[in-house]
């Protein structure tokens, strides 16, 4: 099974695939499931558009059924009573080499939308 983390609400979590951030005691699991997109500008190359990068996460509150969302670095989607937000996602892309789905790391912040 994946690496589970002991998270906290208002604190960010750095994630790699298939690892998964419990905060306790709200009965929140989230997991990074994969990068879904990443059309980022590379960091050595100058582009018009920055481009982004989009993650799979997947949340479950208590035993209920697990729920996938789409995630845009910089953007949040509400679950629950909480705010997930995506911080950011690394590494930087660069022209000169790919990088492999297993290399990402993800950085998330829940905080309570109440």
């Amino acid at each position: 099974a994946a690496a589970s983390h002991a998270a906290s609400l208002d604190r960010e979590i750095r994630l790699a695939p298939k690892e998964q951030a419990v905060f306790d005691p709200h009965g929140l699991t989230v997991e990074f499931v994969r990068v879904v997109e990443d059309s980022r500008c590379p960091i050595d190359v100058t582009c018009v558009w920055a481009g982004e990068v989009k993650v799979q996460l997947s949340t479950r509150i208590d035993s209920t059924a697990a729920e996938q969302h789409e995630i845009t670095a910089g953007q949040h989607a509400t679950v629950g009573d909480f705010q997930l937000l995506v911080v950011k996602v690394e590494p930087e892309r660069s022209s000169t080499r790919e990088i492999s789905a297993d290399e990402y790391r993800v950085t998330l912040k829940v905080s309570n939308s109440k």
